[in-house]
């Protein structure tokens, strides 16, 4: 007798990502939100927004709720219509560690070191596609920001590199990089780029390989491979999602090729395809890379 395959989150989660990307979409480059605006992806009923990896999984922007939710509120789906699937994190102690818990509880220590986190589901439904509920929600007043984008940037890149204590340097002979081993990461100058948009998806996708540092976001296997300048494609797809995400933020896009998309695509395909983790662990660690990076200026 066959036995039932058991579900997996995280192939489930890759298939639908892939299927964008092999229509030759990058997904993360659709994701859009900015410190200030609302939130592209938000729960209609608690206001919520919805993480970056859910906004992907989402595709069209606009307000989401659950069947119950809806059903709460006096609202009802229209026929025909699909739902979308979003991820949460659970977390448990393995046994192993479950001993170790219990002395660290009894003396009032932190026990979170010692969880693992896994990826949970829920469908949604668009709002679009439901009737009986009034819209009136309000649009938030929009904060104060600077007019030019490349001022947001400037600020949070100037703000992060000064705090953590990260050196940035400019050399017109040298490829982008960063050395763990003195903190600092390297970028050709503006002039060299052809695109200003391109000299800061460099500059911030470097900044992001820098929070794998022990004494930031931890990515310790990540970081082992950056000190051998061989960084492992996981650790290239937190630098990729995290500068969009910070470009995002400071309200700039990012100029390319259809062939530099493609080239890019293809890559990731391969290696999620491989490895069904890979696109649920990187979004999750490029989000935690982000937020610190742009610190105040993240949304």
């Amino acid at each position: 007798m066959a036995t039932e395959k058991k579900f997996n989150v995280y192939e489930m989660v890759t298939k639908q990502i892939l299927t964008t990307m092999m229509a030759g979409i990058i997904p993360w480059r659709q994701t859009y939100f900015k410190k200030g605006k609302k939130a592209p992806y938000t729960n209609r009923f608690t206001g919520k927004p919805y993480s970056f990896l859910n906004g992907m999984l989402l595709g069209m922007p606009g307000e989401y709720a659950t069947f119950n939710q809806i059903k709460e509120h006096g609202g009802h789906i229209l026929k025909g219509a699909k739902s979308k699937f979003v991820i949460y994190w659970g977390e448990y102690i393995p046994k192993e560690n479950k001993e170790e818990a219990e002395r660290l509880e009894a003396e009032g220590k932190d026990t979170s070191h010692l969880k693992v986190k896994f990826p949970k589901y829920y469908k949604v439904f668009s709002m679009n596609d439901v009737e009986g509920i009034k819209n009136d929600a309000e649009e938030p007043a929009p904060m104060q920001a600077a007019e030019d984008p490349t001022d947001i940037a400037d600020m949070a890149i100037d703000e992060y590199t000064m705090a953590e204590k990260v050196i940035v340097e400019e050399d017109d002979t040298a490829d982008p990089s960063y050395d763990p081993e003195t903190d600092t990461v390297t970028v050709p100058p503006k002039a060299a780029f052809g695109f200003e948009e391109d000299f800061y998806a460099s500059l911030f996708g470097q900044l992001i390989h820098s929070t794998a540092a022990d004494k930031r976001c931890a990515r310790k296997k990540e970081l082992e491979a950056l000190k051998a300048n061989e960084a492992t494609i996981k650790e290239e797809l937190i630098a990729e999602i995290g500068s969009t995400m910070c470009l995002q933020a400071a309200g700039l896009e990012r100029h390319e090729t259809q062939e530099q998309q493609a080239a890019i695509c293809q890559k990731y395909i391969e290696a999620m395809n491989r490895d069904y983790r890979l696109i649920v662990t990187a979004s999750y660690g490029a989000e935690k890379a982000a937020r610190m990076v742009l610190g105040q200026f993240a949304a």
